[in-house]
């Protein structure tokens, strides 16, 4: 019976293994100090709303870009293996008073067909809140969302994280998505990213560290491999 539990633990295990796999991971310790966020293969961003975007309900900024070019944000840095974001108030002249400025540090990765076969997405980071302020007009947090290449570039998944802003020391924070339904093909852009956004001109700054992506099977594939796993071991009782 021992030997029998084992081979279906083993097979389980193995099945599990095969579906679950990391997809992106960044520690940003071979950095050095001034290192920007560039460096580490990310991506600038600004957008401007008209209150403060915490749950993503705005359904679109009032303005924003996302330039290319990493020479021209170049004040976001990495400080002792972590990466150092601000809300950059001086790089967005259309920014008014009362008005929200979100700026996005985020790297892309085009979709497979391993990770549309796993389907669901786990991200966790740790992060430390740096020189916020005043915490209620200051949010932080990480984003993943994937966009339809072929379908003009519109979001067809999305899943948000936001940091406490008044946590002590490192904390790690963690969310999942899912492409179930989304309509998601090969090729398609999985788009992970980090953002700080405050109001009324208020500093906020925010270490992130230790950022991982990985897919894992869906609910069902759990489901699915369970039961198989219960046929076999019934299936060997039985010839037994």
């Amino acid at each position: 019976m021992k030997k029998l539990l084992l081979t279906i633990s083993s097979f389980f295990c193995l099945a599990l293994a095969s579906y679950g796999f990391s997809v992106y991971s960044e520690n940003f310790d071979s950095y050095a100090n001034d290192a920007t966020a560039q460096g580490a293969g990310y991506t600038f961003g600004k957008s401007v709303y008209s209150a403060l975007n915490t749950g993503n309900t705005v359904a679109a900024p009032i303005g924003g870009y996302y330039p290319n070019d990493p020479n021209l944000h170049p004040t976001d840095v990495v400080v002792d293996g972590a990466l150092k974001t601000w809300t950059d108030f001086g790089y967005a002249p259309d920014f008014d008073n009362g008005q929200a400025q979100r700026t996005l540090y985020y790297t892309d990765i085009i979709l497979t067909q391993d990770m549309i076969d796993a389907g669901s997405f786990n991200y966790s980071l740790d992060y430390q809140i740096g020189d916020v302020h005043d915490g209620t007009s200051a949010v932080n947090g990480a984003f993943m969302k994937v966009l339809d290449v072929d379908g003009g570039w519109s979001e067809i998944a999305y899943n948000q994280v936001t940091y406490d802003v008044n946590a002590v020391g490192w904390t790690s924070a963690s969310s999942s998505i899912s492409l179930s339904g989304s309509g998601a093909v090969v090729g398609d852009i999985m788009q992970f990213g980090i953002f700080n956004e405050s109001a009324n001109f208020t500093g906020n700054g925010v270490f992130t560290d230790n950022i991982s992506v990985s897919a894992v099977p869906e609910p069902s594939t759990y489901a699915l491999l369970a039961g198989f796993a219960a046929f076999l071991f019934v299936a060997i009782r039985r010839r037994k």
